[in-house]
């Protein structure tokens, strides 16, 4: 992987960076790392120290606290010097096997812009991993720019974290810059890649993103329809303006055959519609309108209820429902036995990579428990168990 930088951002979190990197040099990653650095004075000089261990392959790059992070991203960026490259978040993992891959593929697909894989978020506590999926759906393969941009806001998951060749991050990021929000900064970075290439995701486990406290802990209204609610005018200023910097962007790198304009900012327009409607709380919105029909109390979907399913409440269903929920537990059962058989194995191997015997177990919620059989989870379980050490 020598043609590949690791770039990770840090702030103020000596001990995630320090347990990243320590996993790093452990499993021998081969690409190059990139480490930027806002961190106050002493954490700072806490990470250079540690980095300095690590050889001339790992870099350390400090900024100012100040300094806006898209700023940061792309002047880090600009400090890369191989062809391909990927962020990792320092509470993050990205598995080197897959790093390896997603390389290889895009090394070898010059029409896509950017490889994944899957992501898991993991939370550890008390001797357990919990799991979850985070990103799983497949890759936007669509010819035109327009249409993959549209695949992208069908079903919205970031690609941040996927391996790029280095110039159309940097080009993706010079435009992300001058972006004055963070919610569009993100979008942008999605949306950019897209009008640039495809972007392809691998059946395989290529990060695990550790469920932790928010980088921005003031900042608890994430969702596009927060900001929409409560302040209309400001939010559709700066989408404004973000559209501009998508056709500009578009108008420079965009393909053949290429749309106007106007058939353009229409496009875009439709794209964003699918993804800022998508599960939009009616209850949140009649909140911020309350003021205007006070003697109207919101009214959620139970409440809603047609006088056509009132008539269910005269069906005799006694038989029908007992073999319905008997039904159900037998596909519950056979669906838990075969994913218990393997956690109990593979919490067994865990033990015996632990030196004090103290390895981790894992928790799946019910939907994946059949997760726990499949070879490439097992894979990315001893990973992650490998990267937070034994279990305390």
């Amino acid at each position: 992987m020598k043609d590949l930088t690791l770039v990770i951002p840090t702030y103020n979190r000596p001990e995630h960076l320090a347990r990243l990197l320590t996993y790093y040099k452990k499993v021998g990653l081969g690409a190059g790392i990139v480490v930027l650095d806002s961190s106050n004075a002493a954490n700072v000089a806490a990470n250079g120290a540690l980095l300095e261990t690590f050889g001339e392959r790992c870099r350390h790059v400090v900024f100012p606290s100040s300094l806006p992070v898209a700023t940061k991203l792309y002047q880090g960026l600009e400090l890369v010097e191989t062809p391909y490259c990927a962020f990792c978040a320092d509470d993050d993992i990205v598995f080197p096997d897959a790093l390896g891959k997603a390389l290889d593929y895009l090394a070898g697909h010059p029409d896509y812009v950017c490889t994944d894989g899957i992501y898991l978020n993991f939370f550890p506590s008390n001797g357990e991993i919990q799991f979850r999926m985070e990103y799983g759906s497949g890759g936007i393969d669509a010819e035109h720019p327009g249409a993959r941009v549209f695949q992208l806001f069908q079903r919205y998951e970031s690609m941040f974290y996927a391996v790029f060749r280095t110039p159309d991050l940097k080009d993706v990021f010079a435009s992300v810059k001058d972006i004055p929000t963070l919610h569009y900064q993100e979008l942008f970075q999605a949306a950019g890649a897209l009008l640039k290439g495809k972007s392809h995701r691998l059946p395989e486990f290529y990060a695990a993103r550790q469920h932790c406290d928010a980088a921005e802990p003031a900042r608890d209204k994430w969702q596009t329809f927060y900001w929409f609610a409560d302040d209309t005018a400001d939010f559709l200023e700066h989408y404004q303006a973000y559209r501009n910097e998508l056709w500009q962007f578009y108008d420079r790198f965009g393909a053949q055959p290429r749309l106007e304009q106007k058939a353009f900012l229409s496009a875009m327009d439709m794209a964003h519609a699918t993804f800022f409607s998508e599960n939009c709380p009616p209850e949140y919105f009649h909140s911020r309108l309350q003021e205007c029909w006070p003697n109207d109390a919101f009214k959620g979907e139970k409440e809603l209820v047609s006088v056509f399913d009132k008539l269910k409440k005269d069906r005799a269903f006694t038989l029908e429902k007992l073999f319905y929920a008997f039904v159900k537990r037998i596909e519950f059962r056979a669906a838990r036995y075969a994913p218990r058989i393997a956690q109990r194995g593979l919490d067994k191997q865990v033990r015996r990579l632990a030196k004090d015997g103290q390895g981790w177990r894992f928790w799946l919620p019910p939907d994946l428990w059949w997760m726990a059989s499949v070879p490439k989870f097992q894979t990315a379980f001893r990973e992650v168990c490998s990267y937070l050490g034994e279990a305390k």
